[in-house]
This record gives C-alpha cells, structure tokens and sequence, in this order.
C-alpha cells in the first residue's frame, strides 16, 4: 500500500504515487453536447450577420456621399422632413444599389436596409415600414419570414 503523506502547507493529504500502473487508460468517453455545437454554429451567424451589416452601412455612406440626389436628402447642415415619397425614392435607389451588382448582392439583406434607413432619417420602425410602398413592405416580410417562420406561426399570407 502506497504511504499518505500530509501537505504541511495547505494541511491536506496525497499518495506518493507508487501505486500506479505503468499504463494510463482513460475510463470516460469523449462526447459533444449538442447545445455546445448549436452554439458555436449561432456565434459564426452572429458574425457574418455584424459584418454583412456593416459592410452595409459603409456602402450606403459611400452611396450618400457619391449621389447627388441622396447627398442632398441627407445633408447634415439642414434639418430635413421625411415625407412618403422620399423615404420609398430612398429605399428604391439604396436597394437598387445593392441589387445592381454581383458583389453587392451576396453583402445585402433588406431587413438591414431596413434598420439603417431608419438610424439614418431619425424615423421609427413602425412609422417607415407604414410609409413604404406595398412591394417593399411584402419584400421586409418575406425576407423576415426566412429567419423566424413569422407567417407560418400566424397562418397569414402576405
């Protein structure tokens, strides 16, 4: 039988090992939590969502400053009135934007579209969304729908 000692330190006790069998086998299995695997899985679609978003907001930045028409409507040094009209002027050319090109298209989600335009015009979410044309309010459901089944929970069709 191998010798117990006495730690004088932290005042515990320990074998000195001589028991032990030259050979180590493990006697637990090596298994996955699946919460841990859908949780990793979420943590990569929180990132390539944050960046789409972001890649988003630059290139609407860059699309205000090179448009004559958007730089205008955005202009800082003049306090500006959102009407009907030029909130769905806006969205149309900032869609049309992302939409024009290959590059772009992979980048673009209308629902940050979406988001953006109202951080830029001051305008709250319900009011923009009712001030949209029809086609862009069905193109925001649909692509909501994608993400959380909303019109399949509701058994409503838009």
């Amino acid at each position: 039988m191998a010798k117990q000692r006495v730690d004088k330190i932290f005042n515990n006790t320990y074998h000195t090992g001589q028991h032990l069998k030259d050979d180590f086998t493990a006697k637990s299995e090596i298994s996955i939590d699946k919460a841990e695997i859908s949780g990793t899985v979420s943590e990569h679609d929180d990132f390539d969502n944050y960046t789409i978003y972001k890649y988003m907001q630059k290139e609407i930045l860059k699309l205000i400053e090179e448009d004559k028409y958007m730089k205008e409507k955005f202009d800082l040094s003049v306090k500006k009135k959102f009407n009907k009209e030029i909130l769905n002027e806006i969205f149309g050319k900032m869609r049309d934007h992302f939409s024009a090109s290959k590059s772009n298209s992979y980048m673009f989600n209308v629902i940050y579209l979406f988001d953006i335009i109202s951080g830029l015009t001051g305008i709250k979410a319900k009011t923009l969304f009712d001030f949209l044309k029809y086609e862009y309010k069905s193109e925001l459901v649909v692509e909501l729908d994608k993400t959380t089944n909303i019109l399949t929970k509701t058994n409503k069709m838009f």
